[in-house]
């Protein structure tokens, strides 16, 4: 078995270029079979959460193609190590201590779709204290990101599930979750879905977050499709900011005019980050009628 070696020689913060800095790192290794596989972190002393849960994803896609895969704790920095000790990605992986409380949200891993993703995502993102959110708002917001972790369980036919990270930043004084899957990606699904192949990323992740639009037969839940259009709302009434990579294809909205770009940088799947302002606001819902609209997701 020859062996490899992945080389995380830098900081990995939520830039761009840190995002492409994975899918690059993904691309370079992600045919390798049969191989021995050790992770190195020397140069590395600060992962986000989004580099967390790409991390965790690109380990069960080698370890699904049959690769032997340890990570070199030796050289991992110890603030880097702790963190990932207190999120669980270490534990989840069989190689480090159980998790405690702390600013994470909790490193997550999920093969097939689970109900208590609900309950994680209102009580470990939402319910710690570091926003000031209503019982209906916490609602609100996680079933929009409900819908994103269906299509990520479902409609993504990831051979390896879905990811899922975040982080509380007190001095930012903001909130993060990270939210990746392995499979097709939303261009494939929505070319698919039209029968249009040309139509470009950029221009498949803008018809994705158009009101109404979306793959799954409409006869599925008449709500279904809204789940982007829901937290855009959310993202602009109250400073937030939500991010999209998937193929070539970039979307942010919030905190401004949309965004939707083509990028050269090639991600087979689709990553979705949420960053919140943690200060002494009170969130608020965008709508009433849209918040209505949204109780059959549950």
């Amino acid at each position: 078995m020859s062996s490899v070696i992945i080389h995380l020689d830098r900081n990995i913060n939520d830039d761009v270029s840190d995002f492409e800095y994975l899918f690059r790192l993904f691309n370079q290794h992600r045919d390798h079979q049969d191989k021995h596989i050790r992770f190195q972190f020397t140069g590395c002393e600060f992962l986000r959460p989004n580099a967390v849960a790409f991390l965790g994803g690109m380990t069960r896609w080698l370890r699904h193609k049959n690769n032997d895969l340890v990570y070199d704790l030796e050289g991992l920095p110890n603030n880097v190590r702790m963190n990932l000790e207190q999120n669980g990605f270490l534990h989840t992986l069989g190689i480090g201590s159980s998790p405690w409380d702390g600013n994470s949200v909790p490193y997550r891993e999920d093969h097939t779709y689970r109900s208590d993703f609900t309950d994680y995502l209102k009580e470990r993102w939402l319910g710690k204290g570091w926003l000031s959110v209503s019982e209906d708002l916490k609602r609100y917001i996680a079933g929009s990101m409900v819908e994103i972790y269906d299509n990520g369980c479902n409609h993504a036919r990831s051979p390896i599930g879905t990811f899922t990270c975040g982080q509380h930043f007190p001095k930012l004084k903001e909130l993060k979750l990270a939210f990746v899957d392995f499979g097709v990606g939303i261009p494939f699904n929505v070319r698919e879905y039209l029968k249009t192949p040309f139509i470009t990323s950029r221009d498949a992740l803008q018809w994705a977050f158009t009101p109404g639009h979306t793959t799954r037969d409409k006869l599925d839940n008449l709500a279904r499709g809204n789940g982007l259009k829901l937290l855009t709302d959310f993202m602009d009434a109250n400073n937030g900011k939500m991010e999209v990579y998937s193929d070539t294809g970039f979307a942010r909205v919030g905190r401004g005019t949309p965004v939707f770009q083509e990028r050269e940088v090639q991600f087979h799947g689709t990553f979705v980050q949420v960053s919140l302002k943690c200060d002494s606001r009170h969130y608020t819902l965008p709508s009433e009628d849209d918040f209505d609209s949204q109780e059959d997701l549950f």
